[in-house]
């Protein structure tokens, strides 16, 4: 059976597929499951959406989940990051708490952020999250950021889904003439079957 809306939103979404990312100094921290889909996760629903998309709260399941990771690229101490995460469910909503580390003694950047996902209907799930940023280089200021993002998932058909989330939307000056990123995703998931 030939859907018009399908064939549409999967052209509109491959157009949107490429992300573009500078140097930043804000390192992204994903869970593992994000990490094991190449840094993607839009439409991850529950725990696995705490770090990509804060509309995944929403779909929740209804008690505590937790999770912590760790990373060191190239065996180098200074290239390392850890993450911790803690979502609880509601009946239509959840809440999530992110922490996350980079870096060693003379150059670390911190993360802490709060978010809430809510269900608005069958289909639709919105949310947003605060995150405050801090950087800490031995012999300068220390700076300390507070932004905010919103999210939004929507299931066109069962197997269709669709996330989009905008992160920082008001440009937060760091130092001088040096802004937080802002970050507009959007993503495209097709689960053909439980099976694959």
């Amino acid at each position: 059976m030939f859907r018009p809306t399908l064939l549409i939103t999967l052209l509109l979404c491959t157009c949107a597929l490429a992300t573009l990312r500078a140097q930043d100094g804000l390192f992204p921290a994903y869970d593992a499951t994000a990490r094991l889909l190449g840094g993607t996760g839009l439409t991850n629903t529950g725990f696995d959406g705490l770090w990509t998309n804060p509309a995944a709260l929403g779909k929740t399941e209804p008690t505590l989940q937790a999770g912590v990771g760790a990373e060191q690229r190239f065996q180098l101490s200074e290239l390392t990051v850890a993450t911790a995460g803690v979502t609880y469910g509601l009946k239509n909503s959840g809440f999530g708490v992110q922490l996350a580390s980079f870096g060693f003694d003379s150059y670390r950047e911190n993360r802490l952020g709060v978010a809430y996902g809510r269900q608005l209907t069958e289909r639709l799930r919105i949310g947003v999250d605060l995150a405050a940023f801090g950087t800490a280089t031995e012999g300068y200021a220390s700076t300390f950021d507070l932004t905010f993002g919103l999210g939004l998932q929507l299931e066109i058909i069962p197997e269709l889904h669709v996330g989009a989330r905008v992160f920082s939307p008001i440009r937060v000056e760091r130092l001088p003439e040096e802004f937080l990123p802002q970050l507009l995703a959007l993503g495209l998931s097709y689960r053909p079957s439980d099976q694959l």
